[in-house]
């Protein structure tokens, strides 16, 4: 009897072609990207359990993964494989990051530029206009 990551694997590999025919970036790479998902169910038993009752929302977040154009590869941290609760039922998410998100409006040409920081309670924090960026004063010691 196959085991429950075997089953996955078995069950993403003839996405390949699908994948592909929605690929919106093309450094994305079908096989690189199986092998990030892979990663993250060996690593997360009940997310695990949840994709392969769930097949339908795994083979989406892996498809809508590709069709927008962002990968899996945790160095980058743009996006995750999440159990998500949806009327009762857990189902496999794809959660795009800040990072991720940032990304996207950059590669999509909706800005040129960003950045996020943390702004804390005693922070001067100001934010001049749409177009400059936020008057940002702080202390880097202080908690």
């Amino acid at each position: 009897m196959p085991t429950t990551l075997e089953v996955i694997h078995q069950q993403l590999m003839p996405l390949e072609q699908d994948f592909v025919a929605v690929c919106s970036e093309p450094s994305i790479g079908f096989k690189r990207e199986v092998e990030y998902a892979m990663q993250i169910f060996s690593s997360n038993d009940f997310l695990s359990k949840v994709a392969t009752e769930t097949w339908p929302a795994t083979r989406s977040s892996i498809l809508n993964l590709s069709s927008i154009g962002i990968t899996l590869n945790p160095a980058k941290k743009l996006a995750y494989l999440l159990p998500r609760k949806f009327k009762d039922k857990f189902q496999v998410c794809l959660d795009i990051s800040y990072f991720g998100l940032m990304h996207i409006a950059q590669q999509s040409g909706a800005i040129l530029w960003c950045q996020s920081a943390i702004v804390r309670k005693n922070d001067k924090f100001m934010r001049t206009s749409i177009d400059k960026p936020p008057i940002h004063e702080f202390n880097e010691f202080d908690t």
